[in-house]
């Protein structure tokens, strides 16, 4: 896996900032575990498993409701990163191929 660098513009992104707090989460984990080319498996329990291995089976934080990492707010997320602006951008293209859900992540080239 590459490694990965968020520039300032990062900070400056009106689709970023349009997020919600747990689809800009998603949306910065999601930019270390894509592949070179910003694809990635599009299935919400293989990104709840490779984006958030820790709280994966930890009660004590999402039971308590601290992180939300149901299968439900996973796939909620990736609409909303998926959601185009009135220019017609979004972050995140969903995608399938032989029936199976992929990504591709936009903008995500950037390696160190």
């Amino acid at each position: 896996m590459p490694n990965r660098i968020l520039r300032e513009g990062f900070l400056d992104d009106e689709l970023v900032s349009a997020l919600s707090d747990g689809a800009e989460t998603l949306y910065t984990r999601l930019i270390l575990v894509v592949d070179d080319y910003g694809r990635f498996d599009g299935r919400p329990e293989f990104i709840r498993v490779k984006c958030y291995p820790l709280l994966v089976g930890n009660d004590e934080l999402t039971k308590a409701g601290k992180r939300d990492v149901s299968m439900k707010a996973i796939a909620a997320r990736l609409r909303e990163l998926a959601r185009k602006d009135e220019a017609g951008k979004s972050l995140v293209t969903l995608y399938r191929v032989k029936g199976k859900p992929y990504l591709d992540l936009h903008n995500s080239k950037q390696r160190l």
